[in-house]
């Protein structure tokens, strides 16, 4: 079901929420199945002839992870000490689970990236602390890339697999503008929320330490 010249605004903005969405969830706003269900569709439009639609999808997916991974990283292995309590006080992780972080880190290197990344909640800490610990690029990369590249083939198997029971959807605006309008609406307000909720948890701990210290 390759797309014609006609639906390619529609799948330019399909890839381009696949971008923005994996990005985001890697610096930590949720985007709640979003990405998972833009990657069955990859796997669907495979079955049905488009490559390039289901190619783009994935590589844009995986170039969001890859990009929104790299600036915590990043922010967190060249920031000053002043940037690195900040982006703590942001990935809300304790000391003891940064020290605890740190140990298997070090002792394990490449697969504790992998597996603390696919241990929902800790995608952002284990990109943070493995900054902190300088550890070197290419096997930080490398422990991303490991589990990414398997929930995409999972996914992407899945929605092949699908395609197989299925007539195809047509690709047009009265098919996915609407549905899409929702989903990208849905996950701002969840990205709020969660912002809110991170606000409200650190305003919360700052008063009972300052309760604290008044008793």
């Amino acid at each position: 079901m390759p797309a014609s010249i006609e639906q390619i605004p529609i799948v330019v903005v399909i890839i381009l929420v696949a971008f923005f969405a994996q990005a985001l969830k890697e610096i930590g706003i949720p985007s709640p199945g979003l990405t998972q269900s833009l990657l069955l569709y990859a796997g669907y439009q495979f079955s049905f002839g488009g490559i390039q639609f289901g190619t783009g999808i994935i590589l844009f997916t995986f170039l969001g992870s890859l990009c929104g991974a790299n600036l915590i990283f990043c922010l967190a292995r060249f920031g000053s000490n002043r940037l690195l309590a900040k982006l703590n006080r942001y990935v809300l992780i304790s000391p003891e689970r940064m020290e605890k972080a740190r140990n298997k880190i070090t002792k394990y290197s490449i697969l504790a990236v992998s597996v603390g990344r696919s241990i929902p909640g800790l995608m952002v800490p284990t990109s943070f602390v493995a900054g902190t610990l300088r550890m070197p690029i290419g096997k930080f990369l490398l422990g991303i890339i490991l589990p990414l590249s398997f929930w995409m083939v999972v996914l992407t198997t899945m929605g092949g697999t699908f395609g197989h029971f299925t007539h195809p959807i047509e690709l047009s605006p009265n098919h996915f503008i609407f549905p899409l309008a929702g989903l990208i609406v849905i996950c701002t307000l969840t990205g709020i929320l969660y912002i809110k909720n991170k606000v409200t948890s650190k305003e919360t701990k700052k008063n009972l330490l300052i309760g604290l210290r008044e008793m």
